[in-house]
C-alpha cells in the first residue's frame, strides 16, 4: 500500500516512531520502525522530516495494540519539504 500527506503530527519512542498524515480526505498514522525501514532512513525520518512536510510511505495496513489503523512503512520518501516565513 502507498499512502502520501503532510505531517499533522511525530511521537519518537525510542526505535519507533508515530506519524498523522492528513492528504486532505483523511488522516491515517504511519508507523515507523528502524527494523522495518533501516536505520539510515529512521535517523533521517526523525532528524530531517518536521511537521508540514509532505511524506510518501510504502507499508503494510495494520492496526497497532491500541487498535488504531496504521500503515507499517517500509520505505519513506520526502515529496516537499515545508518552508517556513522568515521573521
Amino acid at each position: 500500500m502507498s499512502v502520501a500527506g503532510r505531517i499533522r503530527s511525530m511521537r519518537n519512542m525510542g526505535k519507533v516512531t508515530f506519524a498523522h498524515i492528513d492528504d486532505g480526505t483523511g488522516s491515517l498514522q504511519l508507523f515507523v520502525r528502524v527494523q522495518n525501514v533501516g536505520e539510515k532512513s529512521y535517523e533521517s525520518f526523525t532528524q530531517d522530516f518536521e511537521l508540514g512536510d509532505f511524506v510518501g510511505a510504502e507499508g503494510t495496513l495494520m492496526r497497532t495494540r491500541s487498535g488504531e489503523m496504521s500503515v507499517l512503512a517500509s520505505q519513506l520518501m520526502m515529496l516537499a519539504k515545508a518552508v517556513s516565513r522568515c521573521r
